[in-house]
Order: structure tokens, then sequence, then C-alpha cells
């Protein structure tokens, strides 16, 4: 289920990640913004269209994306989305999206904030 509570981002695990190379940490964040943007574009249109097994794969590698920079609630809701397309679930998918969207730019903010 996703969980809006989680935290946006976990400065504190991705810096342990990074052995606190601070430098690499914004490098990497920015690429990761970057990308996502991209990611969630490639989203938009199988929303739309209601094509699950593409909108799983999609959701699958965002939420992979974002664990790993350490984005939690970006990945809850990539999973939650994940497990929508998996059962067909097309009313849960467009109540998932926009919130996946808004994760993204609470996400962005808190970079700005923390790291850039």
């Amino acid at each position: 289920m996703e969980d809006c509570s989680a935290l946006i981002f976990d400065h504190a695990a991705i810096n342990k990640r990074l052995l606190g190379k601070t430098e690499i940490v914004i490098k990497i964040a920015r690429v990761f913004v970057e990308d996502m943007a991209i990611q969630l574009a490639k989203l938009d249109p199988l929303v739309q269209a209601g094509n699950f097994e593409p909108i799983k794969l999609q959701a699958h590698k965002i939420k992979g994306s974002s664990a790993n920079m350490a984005a939690l609630q970006m990945s809850e809701m990539a999973k939650a989305m994940e497990m929508a397309a998996k059962d067909s679930n097309i009313e849960k998918i467009t109540e998932l999206h926009p919130k996946l969207l808004q994760s993204f730019t609470a996400l962005k903010q808190e970079f700005e904030a923390v790291l850039f």
C-alpha cells in the first residue's frame, strides 16, 4: 500500500551509501532528477491508455531508481502503482499517478533545500 507518510528523501541513508561524499550525492541527485522527469513522462501515456504491463514495468523502474536514491516516498508510490498494474486496477493507478508526480515535486524541493 502507498505510504504518503514515508520520508521524502533519506539524506542520511544516501550520504552513508556514498560514504559522505557530498559532491557525488549532488551529482547523482541532479542526474536522478533529469532522468526521473523522463521516466515519469514515459508513464503518462501508459496510464492514459491503461496499458497494465507497460505501466507495471515503468513503475518498477521508477521504484528501483527512487529506492537507490533514498527517495522513499516516491519508491513506495511507484511500488503501489506497480502492484495496482499487476492487479489490472486502473482506478488505483489513476489515483496513484498524480500522487507519484506530487511526490517527485516534493522530492525536487527537498533536494533544493538540502543539496543544491
